[in-house]
């Protein structure tokens, strides 16, 4: 972790950092690592809700990055959830 107090990647230490990552969960990871670690995976509401047995409620209090949805446009935007916080919660909630 000594990239995270450099301003770098948490993971490795080095840089850049994903910026979306970074302003949505507060996360500092750079590209390679979030394409090796699926702790940084985007997850959507619904699988969020059925993989870490989280309601609905408490995924719309979670942070979450919106994007278009890509079947069909004209819906509400998707809701992605960084699978490391959705893994930590449930842990806390769950045991």
């Amino acid at each position: 972790r000594r990239g995270a107090a450099a301003g770098g990647c948490e993971a490795c230490g080095g840089g850049p950092v994903v910026e979306e990552l970074a302003a949505a969960f507060s996360v500092r990871v750079c590209a390679d690592c979030r394409r090796n670690d699926d702790a940084y995976d985007l997850v959507n509401a619904t699988d969020a809700a059925r993989t870490y047995l989280l309601p609905q409620a408490t995924l719309k209090m979670l942070p979450a990055v919106e994007r278009t949805n890509p079947r069909r446009p004209t819906w509400r935007p998707m809701r992605l959830h960084l699978r490391r916080q959705l893994k930590g919660y449930a842990d806390r909630r769950w045991g």
